[in-house]
């Protein structure tokens, strides 16, 4: 029997750190019969993301997107997914692209889910157990603006963002747990968890998913050295949006330099602890809609009691700074200015940090320092 543990995010709910602890620790998985398999690398995109093999391939046959596109590699990525369930092991992807690109699935036209649920069946996927962690859709859509805003896939202002039709898909958990529950019938066991620090199992992400998943805890784990993916704060976030067209996704001036120089910023400007976009008649518009599918999840997945906070109110409100903002927004503009790409085979950091000015603020002066000392 093949089993597969199926880790679909959602995204902003600790999937990088947790795809970090998979990666880290493949061989003591390995001991407890839980394979953690490399795949042959996909492009912009890391090794601990495997799942990502499964969702292009899904995405290549359900949607006839560039079906001609590496198509061979992803066949041949399969073809070692089916060996690997042969082998009577447990075998752990993960993936948050899974969940962002069936987020239309609750629809009963989408072809994703049951194109997945063959895809699975085909590869001898016998018993699929899907993991889905899931934070309040305010909150999820708050730091999925910022995450949007750093890594340069979204110019869009926070209402904009709001009001993009797959923003809302994205937002309704229970039409995609529904849609992965038609596709799959009895064949697919879904876990369902918050993403709440305070309610972890075992006091972290990394115990509370092995303790769902059904993998066993192990003292000699190795947990990632700190917090992946940190979310920046709102005022950087919304300085750093308007440099898409200047410092593109995955390219070095972003990844190496826009990206650490707004973790810096974030330090020195953070927000007050519990800040949100909305006010409380916002947060209430906002959350209304998606009460009963909430409900439905709680009520079939987890204990019953509300899946979120049904409280409102009480909450630091954000308030653009638009000193701060102009402030941030000078700084990169600093940065991009001094930036060259390199050559004579200088490394892209290094480069970079012999041209910025001794004269710069701290959080620039900062970044200078810590790649001159890499």
């Amino acid at each position: 029997m093949g089993e597969l543990i199926l880790h679909i995010g959602t995204p902003k709910t600790g999937t990088t750190a947790l795809q970090q602890f998979f990666f880290k620790n493949r061989k003591r998985l390995a001991s407890h019969s839980v394979i953690f398999p490399s795949f042959t690398k996909q492009p912009k995109t890391p090794l601990a993301m495997n799942g990502i093999v499964l969702n292009r391939y899904c995405q290549r046959l359900s949607e006839g997107r560039n079906p001609s596109v590496g198509i061979a590699n992803l066949e041949a990525n399969l073809r070692k997914l089916s060996k690997l369930l042969a082998s009577n092991e447990r075998v752990l992807l993960s993936d948050e692209t899974i969940y962002n690109n069936s987020n239309k699935s609750h629809e009963t036209t989408s072809p994703y889910w049951p194109t997945m649920a063959r895809i699975l069946d085909e590869a001898g996927a016998d018993d699929v157990t899907v993991v889905v962690y899931l934070r309040r859709q305010d909150d999820w859509a708050s730091s999925h603006w910022r995450q949007r805003a750093k890594s340069g896939y979204g110019a869009d202002s926070f209402a904009a963002h709001l009001n993009d039709p797959q923003t809302g898909h994205r937002m309704n958990y229970a039409g995609t747990i529904e849609a992965i529950e038609r596709a799959f019938g009895n064949a697919v066991h879904i876990v369902v968890r918050r993403y709440d620090r305070k309610m972890f199992e075992g006091g972290d992400i990394y115990h509370d998913f092995c303790l769902a998943a059904g993998i066993p805890w192990d003292d000699g784990y190795r947990l990632p050295d700190a917090a992946a993916n940190t979310s920046l704060s709102l005022d950087v976030a919304e300085a750093l949006r308007t440099f898409q067209d200047a410092a593109p996704p995955k390219t070095p001036l972003r990844t190496d330099v826009l990206i650490p120089l707004a973790r810096e910023l974030s330090k020195k400007y953070p927000d007050a602890p519990g800040t949100t976009p909305f006010d409380e008649e916002a947060t209430r518009s906002l959350m209304e809609p998606h009460l009963e599918g909430n409900r439905r999840i709680s009520e079939r997945y987890l204990d019953g009691a509300p899946l979120f906070s049904e409280e409102y109110g009480g909450r630091p409100v954000w308030t653009p700074n638009e000193g701060r903002i102009a402030e941030c927004r000078a700084a990169f503009e600093e940065a991009i200015s001094q930036y060259e790409p390199p050559s004579n085979g200088e490394g892209v950091l290094l480069a970079l940090a012999r041209k910025l000015p001794e004269g710069v603020k701290q959080p620039l002066r900062a970044v200078r320092e810590r790649l001159l000392n890499r």
